[in-house]
């Protein structure tokens, strides 16, 4: 979700051209060659930089400017001949001008993680030099300092070329300083935030992850993401049914924040997702949505899948919804079963533990099913896959449960650690993940054969088989 525009920060330079355009000073020359018109299609911009740099070879914000009109790996002509790629241009800018932080913030996101680059005056710079180079020009700019902290891990820290030590969160927080207008500082860094944790701005105010969602919805109020972000706290941290007021007093429901997230950005695949969890799933209740059309859960999904083809669990819901024999047609006119679905989910991440535990659900005990995992083929039955989920996510009560499920009084399995474990083993470890789950007491009280006999759970209480079963009937009740 972390997508961030800052293309126009980037092109803070540009009011540079335009101040050239209309100098008395600059007189720009005209004349480009008919071939090279021919040759090389440019827009009226580039003629202009084009033009520009040939008079002007030393100015470095024409070759800022022009670099930002191609991709990275692209190249473009001068009108000398002379053949420079989006980062040749960067570095030239650089060697105009050696202090300005636009070309180093700019050469910096033109590289990968880890990667560096060697500057006209024979100097390596890795990404974070760049930044840090970036900052010794312009303390006071914020997208130095918000890029590097992007390329920090939590509690991590770096030391400036000041000789400062700063962390990511405190990186986030200048940022904030420099321009407290910004929203994707305040995004960024309530993302970084724990539920219920609070941060201390270097004003002095005190904030908490949902202001400073609120605070990024003020700055910028079609933050599609920080939307999202906020219905997911109005959803896990705020009752049932209740609203959340931003700080324009406009006050929202969690389908309204979500509604509201698709309008501001109709591609947020997350967006259309966790709007369909505030339908019911399998029910033909819908929503209207901000272009007048009408959704259920089940075509939110389908949307999700459209809008993006890798999304693993968006594809184990659209299953979820699927009888055995039920199919569905995909964009591209595919039609899919269920067991199709999440053999494609697991595809896009063999590490999703729902994704084998509901392949599972849908299987009967004999079957079995090839899957395709990291290019590799394996063949899996009904209980490998609730084996391989454990082994992906052991602290999960449901695969513990459906396996002991699943087998007889006597059996015993072989998880992937190694580990020999009997039904009832199976069944006080799902008991000792969750202890609220009335089903478990259950099967636990059926695995011994007098209503006398005793065992002990996980917490150290002992019961007896009626006491077992009692306690499943009045959990029921509750």
């Amino acid at each position: 979700m972390k997508i961030f525009k800052f293309l126009d920060e980037f092109k803070k330079s540009n009011h540079f051209v335009n101040e050239a355009k209309q100098s008395k000073y600059i007189m720009i020359n005209s004349n480009i060659p008919e071939k090279q018109q021919d040759s090389q299609p440019v827009t009226d911009e580039q003629q202009f930089l084009l033009r520009s740099i040939e008079s002007y070879p030393t100015i470095y914000t024409f070759y800022n400017n022009l670099a930002l009109t191609i991709s990275n790996g692209e190249s473009v002509t001068l009108l000398n001949g002379q053949s420079m790629t989006q980062q040749q241009l960067y570095l030239k800018a650089i060697d105009c001008d050696p202090t300005n932080y636009i070309s180093y913030n700019n050469l910096a996101k033109s590289l990968r993680r880890k990667e560096s680059i060697t500057l006209l005056n024979g100097q390596s710079m890795t990404q974070q030099q760049l930044y840090m180079k970036a900052i010794d020009c312009d303390p006071t700019n914020y997208i130095s300092y918000y890029y590097l902290a992007l390329l920090l891990k939590n509690g991590e820290s770096i030391t400036l070329n000041n000789g400062q030590s700063m962390t990511k969160h405190q990186l986030f927080l200048k940022a904030i300083e420099c321009d407290p207008t910004n929203a994707s500082s305040f995004y960024s860094l309530a993302c970084n935030l724990t539920k219920g944790e609070s941060i201390t701005l270097n004003n002095g105010q005190s904030m908490t992850q949902q202001q400073l969602f609120l605070k990024a919805i003020e700055c910028d109020p079609r933050h599609s993401n920080a939307f999202v972000e906020l219905g997911y706290i109005l959803h896990t941290c705020v009752p049932k049914g209740e609203s959340i007021t931003l700080n324009n007093g406009h006050s929202m429901t969690l389908q309204q924040i979500y509604l509201k997230a698709i309008e501001c950005d109709p591609t947020n695949h997350v967006a259309y997702y966790n709007l369909s969890f505030t339908l019911p799933p399998r029910s033909s209740k819908s929503i209207k949505l901000y272009n007048g059309k009408s959704k259920t859960s089940f075509r939110l999904l389908l949307k999700v899948l459209d809008l993006n083809p890798n999304y693993s669990d968006a594809y184990i819901h659209v299953a979820n919804g699927l009888d055995r024999d039920e199919f569905i047609y995909l964009k591209n006119g595919t039609p899919i079963d269920a067991f199709s679905l999440y053999k494609k989910a697991i595809m896009c991440d063999p590490s999703n533990y729902f994704a084998y535990v509901n392949l599972a659900n849908k299987m009967e005990n004999k079957e079995s099913i090839t899957l395709q995992t990291n290019g590799t083929l394996a063949t899996y039955t009904k209980k490998d896959l609730y084996i391989k989920a454990i082994q992906i996510d052991p602290n999960r009560y449901y695969a513990y449960f459906n396996i002991a499920y699943n087998m007889k009084s006597k059996e015993t399995i072989t998880l992937n650690n190694g580990a020999i474990m009997t039904k009832q083993q199976l069944l006080l470890e799902a008991n000792r993940l969750d202890n609220t789950n009335k089903f478990i007491y259950k099967y636990i009280g059926l695995t011994l054969k007098s209503n006398k006999q005793t065992i002990t759970l996980s917490n150290g209480e002992q019961l007896s088989k009626k006491q077992l079963l009692e306690k499943a009937r009045n959990k029921k009740n509750k």
